[in-house]
C-alpha cells in the first residue's frame, strides 16, 4: 500500500505519513497552500478507503485525516511497536 501511494504521487504519501491539520477557519478563507494540502489529504484518504474491505471501511470511514486512518490500519495489520 505504501509503495502504491508513493507511486501515485509523493505528495499523496506525504499527506498519509504526516498529519494534516484541519483549519478552524472557513474554507473560503483558506490560503492556497491550505487548500492544496487539504486536497492531498483527501486523495490519500480516498485511495485508502477504496482499497479496504467493506468491514475495514466501516471501521475507518468516520475519519477525515489520512494519517489517522493509516495509523489505525497499520496497528490492525501490524500490531503496535511493543507487540
Amino acid at each position: 500500500m505504501k509503495a502504491f501511494l508513493k507511486s501515485l504521487d509523493k505528495k499523496i504519501w506525504y499527506s498519509v505519513e504526516y498529519v494534516w491539520t484541519k483549519s478552524k477557519t472557513l474554507f473560503n478563507n483558506w490560503t492556497k497552500d491550505k487548500s492544496i494540502n487539504y486536497n492531498w489529504n483527501n486523495k490519500g484518504l480516498d485511495i485508502i478507503f477504496m482499497t479496504m474491505s467493506s468491514d475495514e471501511f466501516k471501521r475507518i470511514s468516520k475519519y477525515e485525516i489520512a494519517k489517522e486512518t493509516w495509523d489505525i490500519i497499520e496497528v490492525t495489520h501490524e500490531g503496535t511497536k511493543t507487540d
